[in-house]
């Protein structure tokens, strides 16, 4: 294969991983555990590594 059609065939799996990523985060694993009750997809996951690391202020304030 050239380097163009695997330029291509790289950019439209990328982007299939990026379709399926986004229906797994709207579909799967949907709680309200985020602030104010907010729905949060992969809600286990997401609980188990905020419980690891907590809160760091450096990026709360950056993505503030």
């Amino acid at each position: 294969m050239n380097s163009n059609k695997k330029n291509f065939f790289l950019t439209g799996l990328l982007f299939f991983i990026f379709l399926i990523f986004t229906f797994i985060i709207k579909k799967v694993d949907v709680q309200p555990i985020g602030p104010n009750n907010s729905q949060v997809g992969l809600a286990t996951l997401n609980k188990y590594v905020f419980n690891c690391f907590g809160v760091n202020l450096l990026w709360y304030n950056i993505t503030d």
